[in-house]
């Protein structure tokens, strides 16, 4: 991982993290969802969140357009709707984790295509896994829990969460 100074000349390390699950399972939905929360998680506490610019508009946007799906959705469901804004290149989002007294862990978020896991990409997954320090798998549990088979999970899971994918 990169290093940064801070005052004092004390290297903080960046941390890299990397958010992997099928297409459309809601990636960068719980980004979006974990950067409007975090700082009301973290009060009281001694850590703050801190974004990037570029980081923030993106997440901003993205919440919206959650908001606005979830505005669709008040009215009665009369048809199945595919996301109409698929990511559809790598995303990187980044953010600092303050430490009350001034210590600042630099981190980023890496948020591929689902598609990434099935085509040509996948020596660029795995690259990603091998250089991030955390990856954070996405579910979309109704797939996983669908029409229940004697695996013990959804009939739906393999072909949409990709868990063998993911391991591979």
């Amino acid at each position: 991982a990169k290093r940064r100074r801070r005052k004092g000349g004390r290297a903080m390390k960046q941390v890299n993290i990397l958010m992997l699950g099928g297409k459309r399972c809601g990636k960068t939905t719980v980004l979006a969802s974990m950067y409007g929360e975090i700082n009301k998680a973290l009060s009281g506490t001694s850590l703050k969140l801190e974004v990037e610019e570029q980081t923030r508009r993106a997440l901003e946007e993205a919440k919206s357009s959650i908001e606005r799906k979830m505005e669709q959705f008040k009215v009665p469901l009369t048809r199945v709707e595919v996301d109409d804004n698929p990511t559809s290149a790598l995303k990187t989002y980044s953010f600092r984790l303050v430490v009350e007294g001034g210590s600042k862990i630099p981190f980023r978020i890496h948020d591929i295509p689902g598609e990434w896991l099935t085509d040509s990409h996948q020596n660029e997954v795995k690259a990603l896994v091998r250089d991030c320090q955390v990856i954070i798998i996405a579910i979309d549990t109704p797939y996983l829990f669908s029409k229940m088979t004697g695996k013990g999970y959804g009939i739906y899971h393999e072909e949409y969460n990709k868990p063998l994918e993911i391991a591979n």
